[in-house]
This record gives structure tokens, sequence and C-alpha cells, in this order.
């Protein structure tokens, strides 16, 4: 286990999820239907405007609406998803680097994640904008993009949208336990997202 390094006027506050010491197959189950959460609110912001517009013939599409076999649409289906994946991680690493941090990208459980380098610290307002980034923009760019692109191509972004916003179940709920940490907290990617308060005046 790493050791756990407070910053200058400092001291270790707690683990982030500390208190939800439970077993792996009730945390999953817990998640999984939590999950419905952001996935219903995608729902109403992404699929239900989408079938809107789709009613309406997509008068805004660049292009021509492409025939695709069976194979090149579940092949530009996974290319989608997959890149989506990527690109969700790739958000979280840029929003580090535009409040000059040094991302970290590593592979978990087969899953690529971007997090802090060791040694580096995030305010509470920087680590819920690099919670929240990917999932807000995605959504909201995502949509802008939908109007532009011809349905086939539409739908099987829609699709890897809406898994995006399901899979981002994760980021909800650290944001939620990241804006209930004390406002002056800081927190640091070191064996698990870890809390410090200052040294004096700790709550």
């Amino acid at each position: 286990m790493a050791e756990i390094t407070s910053p200058p006027g400092y001291v270790h506050y707690q683990k982030l999820f500390q208190q939800f010491d439970m077993p792996t197959w009730k945390l999953f189950f817990i998640a999984n239907f939590l999950a419905l959460v952001p996935f219903g609110l995608a729902l109403l912001i992404l699929w239900v405007p989408y079938q809107l517009y789709l009613a309406f013939g997509l008068p805004y599409s660049l292009f021509q609406t492409p025939t695709f076999p069976l194979w090149g649409s579940i092949g530009l289906g996974l290319i989608i998803f997959v890149g989506s994946m990527f690109f969700h991680e790739w958000l979280h690493g840029f929003t580090l680097q535009l409040m000059g941090k040094k991302p970290v990208y590593y592979f978990r459980y087969y899953y690529l994640l971007a997090g802090l380098s060791p040694g580096d610290y995030l305010t509470r307002s920087q680590y819920l904008r690099m919670t929240l980034t990917p999932l807000i923009s995605m959504t909201l760019g995502g949509l802008v993009l939908l109007l532009l692109l011809p349905q086939t191509i539409g739908s099987l972004l829609l699709i890897a949208l809406l898994l995006n916003a399901a899979a981002s179940l994760g980021d909800c709920f650290v944001a939620f336990r990241v804006y209930q940490s004390p406002q002056n907290a800081v927190f640091n990617d070191s064996n698990g997202i870890q809390v410090f308060v200052p040294s004096e005046g700790r709550i």
C-alpha cells in the first residue's frame, strides 16, 4: 500500500469512500441500479429530442444517410463505442492539463483510466470540474453532433452517448462525495481518492 503523504499545511482527513465498506456483490448491485439515474437523464436530454428531430427529417444533417451492411454497422458501432470510452478519459486528463496538472493514464480491469500524478492535489472545485467534464461535455456536445450527422451514424452515436451516461455513475458518485467534503479540502489519488484538510482549523 502506497504511503499517504499530506501536502504542506494539511493533514489526512479520510479516504473518500472509507465508510462504504461492503461486499463487492452488494456494491455491484447498487451501482448498476443507480446507473439508471444518469441513463434516465440522458434519455430525456438526448433520446427524446433526437426522436423529435428524426420526425422532422434531420433538416440540419450535413451528409446523406449512408447504407451499411450489418457487419459494417456493427464494426462502426464498436469503433464509436470504444472511441467514446477513450475520449471520456482523455477529457478527464485534458481538464487536468487546463488546471496545470499532469494527468496519468493507466489500465485497470482492461479499462483506460485517467488520474492525478503522484504529488498533485486538487481543490474541491477543481476535482468537481475534472470529474464531471466528460459527462457534461459529451452529453451536450453529442446533442449538437447528433443534429449534424445522418441517421445511420447518429443512431450509433446516440447509443454510445447513452452508455457513456450510464457508465458515468462512478463519476457522479465521486462528485457527490467530493461535494460533501469540507470546502477547504484538497484531494489526490493515492491508493484511492484521499481527502486532506488544513492542519489549523481542522474540521
